[in-house]
């Protein structure tokens, strides 16, 4: 082979060598960018794996923590909302709620064992607190605050002694606890429609006040009224 057509065969030979070359640079490259992506995929697939995947889980473990919150949140709505009202407030609904259960139950009473004037102080009273004790206790579930169902202690002492009497030692001992009832419920109602903290208790006890010193007085004036 002369000189000329070596020449042209090593320039064919370079000339094929060249693609091989480039596809293989090309190959590798892209080997290098399939990396990338399949970084960037697995990435993706990572992202949409475990952002998917992982995100959903974690979504959904999120979901479940915010919807556990919430759920707890709900079960604990009386709590939860408690806890944004004042000692103050919460203590005058356990109070005056308790305290209006017995004027109910010992009012009934009365209508039932009472003397004349007594059974209209009974009735009186049935009807004004069962009104006070049904707005109290609507006011009492918007903030989440628990009414009581039953008498204190003391209130149901007094409660069943009464069951036990009739006649006028029946008007006497309900008229007595009449007036300490409506004496202690009159300063607790002062101070709750001046310093309470809601808005609605304070509107609720200031509205209230007026009637339990109505009450006050026809208490006075039937014992007055007994003892004379």
């Amino acid at each position: 082979m002369n000189l000329r057509n070596l020449m042209l065969a090593g320039a064919a030979a370079l000339a094929f060598s060249l693609p091989a070359a480039a596809q293989v640079s090309s190959t590798t490259t892209p080997t290098g960018n399939d990396t990338g992506t399949g970084a960037v995929g697995s990435g993706a697939a990572s992202s949409s794996d475990n952002g998917s995947s992982t995100g959903t889980a974690s979504g959904s473990t999120m979901g479940s923590t915010d919807n556990g919150s919430m759920s707890s949140g709900s079960m604990s709505g009386g709590s939860t909302s408690s806890s944004n009202v004042s000692q103050q407030d919460s203590n005058f609904v356990t109070i005056a709620a308790q305290s209006g259960l017995a004027e109910v139950q010992m009012g009934t009473l009365a209508e039932q064992k009472g003397g004349a004037s007594v059974k209209k102080i009974g009735a009186r009273m049935v009807a004004d607190h069962t009104k006070a004790n049904t707005k109290l206790k609507e006011i009492a579930e918007r903030l989440g605050v628990v009414v009581p169902a039953s008498l204190s202690s003391a209130d149901q002492e007094t409660y069943t002694k009464l069951q036990g009497e009739s006649g006028a030692g029946f008007d006497s001992d309900y008229l007595a606890a009449q007036l300490t009832a409506h004496k202690q419920a009159i300063s607790l109602f002062s101070q709750e429609a001046e310093r309470g903290k809601d808005a609605a208790l304070r509107k609720f006890a200031a509205r209230t006040l007026p009637v339990l010193k109505e009450h006050l007085s026809m208490i006075e004036a039937a014992q007055k009224h007994a003892g004379g």
